[in-house]
This record gives structure tokens, sequence and C-alpha cells, in this order.
């Protein structure tokens, strides 16, 4: 049996933040900007530049349309339905 890494890092820009329709936690959209993983390739998500993912936080924290991150991501799956969150975030320092 081959197992995938269940993470991946990403650059990415945050286009739109929202409350959950149940109430819990936020949708936040990403439009991804690079791909950082160790082996892109080999994770579940395998998202590509210019792809965007709807992923779930329980807290928006200091999140904000249009800034820059550097996230960290999973990909939680039951048997009925799976769902990308966003397990970290970090601010990228854009350059001039």
């Amino acid at each position: 049996m081959k197992v995938r890494p269940n993470e991946t890092l990403v650059k990415a820009t945050v286009k739109r933040i929202a409350p959950c329709s149940d109430g819990q936690g936020f949708d936040v959209d990403l439009e991804i900007g690079e791909n950082q993983s160790t082996d892109p390739a080999a994770d579940f998500l395998q998202p590509q530049t210019g792809d965007r993912l709807k992923v779930y936080t329980a807290g928006a924290g200091n999140l904000s349309a249009g800034q820059q991150i550097q996230a960290t991501l999973a990909l939680l799956a039951g048997p009925f339905a799976e769902r990308t969150i966003l397990r970290k975030a970090e601010p990228v320092q854009v350059k001039p």
C-alpha cells in the first residue's frame, strides 16, 4: 500500500472569507500562487498555480481578503464527504 502525505504547503492569495452556512467556522477561497510541497506530485490535493480552492477553518483569525499567505492544507475525508482544511496560515511579506 502506498501512502501519500496528507499535507500540502502553498503560497496563496485569500480571495474571500465567508461564514459557513451551518454557522460553524469559515470557508476561505484561496488562489494558489505556488505549490511548495516537498513532492507536489505526491500529495493528495496537488494544486497548480492559478487554481482556486475553498478551504475550511474554524476561526478566520487575522486573515483578510487580498492577503498573501503561506498555508498548510490537509484533506479530511469520511464515508460521505471530504473537506480541505486550513491547518496553518502565515502572512507572506510582499516585495515592492
